[in-house]
């Protein structure tokens, strides 16, 4: 073959118009297009409703602790568990 048949051949000008052409698709419509729904940002409603019940557990926590040391009762094994579910729940809502 010469180089002036396998040039005319409709492979190659297939591959050519790719290589010349190019296509900017944006993300956001080709998800949009693709499935029909609409892409809202809940992340800020996500976060507020995970800190406030980081707060109301820490509340809970405080006067469970609280009414304990009022009443000269020390800490038992649930009261152990729940400081330290409550520690490594803060923690991980802290680096979300």
């Amino acid at each position: 073959m010469d180089a002036t048949a396998s040039s005319s051949s409709p492979i190659a000008n297939a591959g050519r118009e790719l290589r010349s052409s190019t296509l900017l698709v944006s993300r956001q419509d080709d998800a949009a297009s693709t499935d029909g729904l609409s892409h809202e940002d809940y992340g800020p409603q996500l976060n507020f409703t995970i800190w406030f019940l980081v707060g109301l557990s820490s509340l809970f926590l405080g006067v469970r602790i609280y009414c304990k040391a009022l009443r000269n009762r020390g800490l038992w094994w649930d009261d152990h568990i729940l400081i330290a579910s409550w520690v490594r729940e803060s923690g991980f809502v802290a680096r979300v």
